[in-house]
C-alpha cells in the first residue's frame, strides 16, 4: 500500500510540526509572561489562552508516532495504555 519511505514521511511530519508548534506557542507564552503588562489586557489574555491551549494540542501531536504499542509502528515505544490515553 504505501512504501516506506512514504510510512516514514507520514510518522515525520505530525512530530515536526507538533514540536514547531510547541516551541512557536511556548515562545509566545514566555514573551508575555516577561513583558511589563502581562496579562493586565484582555486580548492578551485571549491570546494567552490560545497559546497554552495550542500547547496542549501540540505535545500529542509531537508524541503520536511514539505512543503506540510496541511493535505496532515504526517508531512505537508504548504500550496499549499510552496509546489508549491519546486517543
Amino acid at each position: 500500500m504505501f512504501t516506506e519511505t512514504q510510512l516514514k514521511s507520514i510518522i515525520v511530519t505530525p512530530i515536526f510540526s507538533g514540536l514547531a508548534s510547541l516551541v512557536a506557542s511556548g515562545t509566545l507564552i514566555f514573551i508575555i509572561l516577561r513583558s511589563e503588562l502581562k496579562l493586565a489586557v484582555p486580548s492578551r489574555r485571549i491570546f494567552f489562552g490560545l497559546c497554552v491551549y495550542d500547547c496542549l494540542q501540540s505535545l500529542p501531536a509531537a508524541l503520536s508516532a511514539f505512543t503506540g504499542p510496541k511493535g505496532q509502528g515504526l517508531w512505537a515505544i508504548g504500550n496499549i495504555a499510552s496509546c489508549d490515553a491519546q486517543g
